[in-house]
C-alpha cells in the first residue's frame, strides 16, 4: 500500500543470524492508517513482506521503532505508535516464530497528546540486560519518558526534559538515541521548539543537558513540525552522530557530531522532499554494506526514497521508491 503524504518514518536494521544478511525495516502509514513494513534483504533488495501490516494507528502521528537481535529468539522488533486514541501503542516481531503480537507495554495505560509525535531508542549491555526508552509528548507539550528494563520486566515513567533546553512545539516530530561508552549511558533527544528552532537534549547519565545543535543549525529556517532524525554511528570510540532534518526550502539538510570536537554547521543537500517529509536515518555499520548511513524521506507523494553515505557528507540516491506491492 503506498504511504501517507508526510507519513511518519522509522527505520531499523539488523544481521539475520541464520543468513548473516543485513535487513533493514522501514515503517510508515498508509492513508487508511494502517502502520506498514518495507523489507529489504542484502541478497533480494526491497521486497513484499507478507504479512506487512503492523496495527492501526492515530492518523498523522507519530511511529517509532527499535530492534536488535537475541541469541534464543532471533531478531527483535519493537514498533511504536498511538492508537486512535491516542495511547501508546507497542507491538513487536520475534524472529521465532515469526509473527507480530503485543510488546510488555501495556495497552491503553499511557496517553499522549492527539498530536504527539513518538521517539524510542534501546541498548543491550554485554550482562544482555536491555534498556528501552519512548518519548512522547503530553498534553502540556512537555516531552515524557517511559522505560523498560529487561530485569524489571515492566514500563514506568521516566523523566521529562526540561523546558529550559526548549519549549517543545506542538506535534514536533520526536527522535531519540543512545550510546554506551565506558560506564555511561547518554542518551540524546531531538524535537523542535515553538521558535521552530532544533533542539537536543542530552541525557550524561546523571541530568538532561542542553546540546549544540541548535547553535549548529542556526544559518537554516525551518518549518513548522518538520522532519527531524538521528543515528549514532561509526566505532564506539570516538561515536559520531549524525542528524537530519527537512528545511523550510524542502531540502534535506544534514549534521554531524564528532567526540569530542563538536558538531559542524548544519549543510544542504542538492535533494529535494515533498513539503513537511518527515526522514529518519539510521546506521548499518558493521556489516558489508559500504554505505553505512541510510537517509529515508518522501521525494513524491505516497513514495518513500533512500539516500546512502558512506561518511555522512557525500550522499547518493539508492531507491526512489523502497514500497513494493
Amino acid at each position: 500500500m503506498s504511504a501517507l503524504n508526510r507519513t511518519p518514518l522509522a527505520a531499523v536494521s539488523f544481521v539475520d543470524p541464520t543468513t548473516s544478511l543485513l535487513n533493514v525495516r522501514v515503517y510508515y502509514q498508509a492513508p487508511d492508517g494502517s502502520i506498514s513494513e518495507a523489507s529489504y534483504d542484502q541478497k533480494k533488495g526491497w521486497t513484499y513482506q507478507n504479512p506487512n501490516i503492523v496495527g492501526t494507528g492515530k492518523l498523522n502521528t507519530g511511529v517509532a521503532a527499535t530492534s536488535w537481535v537475541d541469541p534464543v529468539k532471533g531478531p527483535q522488533i519493537h514498533v511504536y505508535y498511538l492508537d486512535t486514541n491516542a495511547y501508546i501503542v507497542e507491538r513487536v516481531y520475534l524472529g521465532k516464530p515469526g509473527a507480530w503480537g503485543p510488546g510488555t507495554l501495556p495497552a491503553g495505560k499511557y496517553q499522549a497528546a492527539a498530536y504527539s509525535g513518538i521517539g524510542a531508542t534501546s541498548y543491550q549491555l554485554a550482562s544482555g540486560v536491555q534498556y528501552s526508552y519512548v518519548y512522547y509528548q503530553d498534553t502540556k507539550n512537555a516531552i515524557q519518558e517511559l522505560v523498560l528494563t529487561s530485569t524489571s520486566g515492566s514500563w514506568g515513567p521516566g523523566t521529562t526534559i526540561p523546558a529550559a533546553i526548549g519549549t517543545p512545539q506542538t506535534g514536533t516530530v520526536l527522535s531519540a538515541t543512545t550510546h554506551f561508552e565506558g560506564k555511561t549511558q547518554y542518551r540524546w533527544v531531538y524535537f523542535q521548539d515553538e521558535t521552530l528552532a532544533l533542539q537536543e537534549a542530552w541525557f550524561d547519565g546523571g541530568s538532561w543537558q542542553k546540546g549544540g545543535l541548535a547553535a549548529a543549525s542556526s544559518n537554516f529556517s525551518f518549518l513548522p513540525i518538520t522532519g527531524i532524525s538521528t543515528a549514532v554511528w561509526g566505532p564506539s570510540r570516538p561515536f559520531k552522530l549524525q542528524v537530519a532534518s527537512v528545511d523550510a526550502n524542502n531540502k534535506l539538510s544534514t549534521t554531524g557530531y564528532l567526540s569530542p570536537s563538536g558538531w559542524s554547521k548544519i549543510v544542504e543537500l542538492p535533494v529535494s522532499a515533498i513539503p513537511f517529509s518527515e526522514v529518519d536515518i539510521i546506521w548499518v555499520g558493521n556489516t558489508s554494506e559500504p554505505d553505512a548511513l541510510r537517509l529515508y524521506f518522501q521525494s513524491q507523494g505516497g513514495a518513500i526514497s533512500e539516500l546512502s553515505s558512506a561518511d555522512g557528507v557525500n550522499w547518493a540516491l539508492t531507491a526512489t521508491n523502497i514500497i513494493v506491492v
